[in-house]
């Protein structure tokens, strides 16, 4: 599941991406991607063979449906939860909440394990970009828009 969420934060391959260099010579890139994109990109990502998954934008989340089997019990059953994206020292940060496993509620320890784990896969994906800094994520009923300060060799006084 955490897969799910970390192919969309990170891999923005169907998006449009613009580009503008700053005075100071770092750019701030902007990604927007449509809620059609948001659901390509999910259905794309990793771990999703006996699964379908579809999201449903909304003000400030993302609504999340899994169908199929379970990879970890093998039974097959539907998981909804939302996920709310976020900032956290410059990178994306996602909530994952209201979690339920066939209409009952997820208990809090495998929600909050969760959430610890797609913390981690960001941090470490953050780690490989350190001139990258998230500095907006925003969610409407139409698109998902990210907006990204990337320092330079100039920005950062070299020349």
């Amino acid at each position: 599941m955490g897969t799910l969420i970390f192919g969309m934060g990170v891999t923005l391959t169907a998006c449009n991406v613009e580009t503008e260099r700053n005075d100071d010579g770092s750019l701030t890139m902007t990604s927007v991607m449509s809620d059609a994109e948001v659901q390509e990109e999910l259905a794309a990502a990793r771990n999703t063979d006996n699964r379908t998954v579809t999201a449903d934008l909304h003000d400030g989340y993302i609504a999340l449906t899994v169908e199929g089997q379970n990879p970890e019990t093998g039974e097959s059953g539907t998981l909804t939860f939302r996920a709310t994206p976020g900032i956290a020292d410059g990178h994306l940060n996602i909530a994952i909440s209201e979690a339920l496993r066939n209409g009952e509620p997820l208990d809090a320890a495998r929600l909050t394990r969760w959430n610890e784990r797609l913390a981690t896969r960001l941090d470490r994906r953050a780690d490989r970009r350190p001139n990258r800094t998230l500095e907006s994520v925003t969610v409407t009923e139409d698109t998902l828009t990210m907006v990204w300060r990337v320092a330079t060799p100039r920005s950062r006084g070299g020349q």
